[in-house]
């Protein structure tokens, strides 16, 4: 089975070479048994317990560990990889939003959460909105990053975007979250983080990476009602999107009751990176006010 090494080796010796080593990043890789699928997750720290949902195309170390830290502070954060990709199994469940939401149900259950608060980037926006309808009492505050609630009236991925993305490629997806050129050096500065964390892996099949992006079509298509989601939800984004457009979280958070709206200037989908310092704040206030 061929393995499509997204972010290879060669891109990360071209880094700027240092930043400074997050905790996070030494939390060890776990496993967990969940219905049909072999689970691979880190758990870190204590608290109040959050559980953050990937996106398209990424693991669990794709998550900025600086922006883990800032979330963390006094929480217990839960990451892991989505079915099929990097160190978890692929099932024999079809990859599907709904099939990866009720992973995600079955962590929170093996692992005793209780009522976590749930982040989701991206394609896990779309999982952890499915997590709220099928399973409420599962989440508790919901965080909802570069995603989009789906269905009629839905701004549409920019078609050159989309092409990139489907063109595959070590730098495509990287190129998707830091497209401008003043975000070169952020760019760097995040492959660099990343790559810090222990047992690194960003690898996914490429027959999961259809299946992810088969299932976002359909989501793009059909989506949910946000008007069933009754947590208290914030939204965010970035103003310079193109694979998510911003449309997308204003129509977002304007469906779904009482949800607050944060879209950041000269940033795109990689926005939650890119400005972590002032999101990881503003996501450690809702969650303290909510």
């Amino acid at each position: 089975m061929r393995r499509v090494a997204l972010l290879g080796a060669a891109l990360a010796l071209a880094l700027v070479p240092s930043v400074a080593s997050a905790d996070a990043t030494s939390a060890p890789v776990r496993h967990l048994r969940v219905g049909d699928v072999d689970l691979a997750y880190r758990s870190i720290g204590r608290g109040e317990p959050v559980v953050m949902i990937m996106g398209l195309g990424g693991t669990m170390d794709a998550w900025l560990p600086q922006l883990v830290d800032r979330i963390g502070r006094g929480r217990r954060i839960v990451v892991f990889d989505n079915r099929g990709t990097g160190r978890s199994s692929a099932g024999i469940k079809p990859i599907t939003v709904r099939t990866m939401a009720g992973d995600t149900h079955g962590l929170i259950r093996a692992l005793k959460l209780e009522h976590p608060d749930v982040l989701g980037w991206s394609m896990g926006g779309f999982i952890a909105q499915q997590l709220d309808l099928d399973h409420p009492r599962d989440v508790d505050r919901l965080v909802l990053a570069a995603t989009t609630g789906g269905g009629p009236g839905t701004t549409l991925p920019n078609p050159d975007a989309l092409s990139t993305l489907l063109g595959g490629g070590p730098g495509a997806l990287l190129g998707l979250l830091f497209p401008l050129p003043a975000q070169q050096a952020t760019a760097a500065a995040y492959v660099a983080s990343i790559t810090r964390w222990s047992d690194f892996s960003l690898t996914i099949p490429s027959e999961v990476l259809s299946a992810q992006l088969g299932t976002s079509a359909q989501w793009f298509a059909h989506g949910a009602n946000p008007k069933r989601i009754h947590a208290a939800t914030l939204v965010g984004g970035g103003r310079e999107d193109q694979m998510i457009p911003p449309g997308n979280q204003r129509r977002l958070a304007a469906g779904i009751k009482g949800a607050k709206l944060v879209l950041y200037a000269g940033a795109a989908h990689g926005f939650i990176a890119q400005d972590w310092r002032s999101f990881g704040a503003r996501v450690d206030r809702f969650f303290a006010d909510s």
